[in-house]
């Protein structure tokens, strides 16, 4: 009986902890929507949406404003995430991680940094590919200025 409860209590408080764990890493505005067919890139209509994304260096959570499912990507890479320098057009190393979910049988990708957020979809029995790319934001910024969008009125 005493091993039970000691057992349930390391549980809880396990469970607790990990809950407590995951932290706000910031907010990012879409920017833009594509469908990537073989060699062909099309872009697609977007609408505003706010990505609020958090995580506890294991699993990172990804919600939008309007709904309330959480999408969860399991981190698989955090030592950093190679991006292309366009002065000097070279390969840097920024700090960020990479994710994925796999999801009735839909298998996603995700790349975020502090100022970016990439979420890659490979439908199941698909030959495209849809590419998400979200903008970090400042919750006192205008989101036009955010994402450098003229102002509209």
């Amino acid at each position: 009986m005493k091993l039970a409860l000691t057992t349930i209590i390391a549980f809880v408080w396990a469970t607790s902890a990990s809950i407590a764990e995951m932290r706000h890493v910031g907010d990012f505005m879409l920017a833009s929507r594509s469908k990537l067919t073989g060699e062909k890139l099309q872009a697609m209509p977007i609408k505003p949406m706010t990505f609020h994304v958090s995580t506890d260096g294991v699993q990172v959570h990804v919600k939008l404003d309007d709904k309330e499912e959480t999408n969860i990507f399991y981190v698989y890479a955090s030592e950093g995430i190679g991006q292309l320098n366009k002065d000097s057009n070279t390969l840097e190393i920024v700090p960020g991680i990479q994710a994925s979910s796999n999801k009735g049988g839909e298998l996603r990708h995700l790349r975020l940094t502090t100022g970016e957020m990439t979420i890659t979809t490979f439908p199941a029995r698909s030959d495209q590919a849809v590419v998400i790319h979200a903008v970090a934001i400042d919750k006192n910024k205008p989101v036009a200025q955010a994402i450098n969008l003229p102002n509209e009125p």
